[in-house]
């Protein structure tokens, strides 16, 4: 199996960094563990309307800087976090895809078909607002590469 590299290399001005919106760090860590467990479950069940994002790795990268940052945080005893989250355009863009359909899809089939307990209404406010923002910093970052290169 090939594995995409995690950056390119030095001055290829693909590397992104984006924060995420401030929340307390138990929110971030819930958001992390729901998406993996439900990812998990589904792998488990094997359901064929359901099916894992291809894209679940490369969220795997970006999750596990959030849950380094929302520990640290908790450890230091702030009440809030917004992790910076450090890597490929390509790389978030894809993790982004998979937060917007995935997890937003499992989210909405959980309840009946799954058995999969539904995210809190924190769990899916945290994942919407985090999509929100970075889809919104990522795009902004688009648009001042072009106008820069005109």
């Amino acid at each position: 199996m090939l594995v995409p590299p995690l950056r390119r290399a030095a001055g290829s001005g693909s590397e992104r960094e984006v924060t995420l919106p401030a929340a307390t760090p138990r929110a971030y860590l819930r958001w992390v563990a729901w998406a993996r467990r439900a990812d998990r479950h589904v792998r488990a069940c094997d359901l064929a309307i359901v099916r894992p994002h291809p894209s679940v790795l490369l969220w795997d990268l970006v999750a596990r800087q959030i849950v380094e940052q929302a520990r640290r945080a908790e450890r230091m005893g702030r009440a809030s976090v917004a992790p910076r989250l450090h890597a490929d355009r390509a790389i978030l863009l894809r993790a982004l895809r998979y937060v917007e359909t995935w997890q937003r899809t499992a989210e909405q089939a959980a309840r009946p078909l799954l058995g999969l307990e539904p995210p809190s209404p924190q769990i899916a406010d945290v994942r919407a607002h985090a999509a929100e923002s970075l889809r919104r910093q990522l795009v902004t970052t688009s648009w001042q590469e072009v106008r820069r290169a005109s």
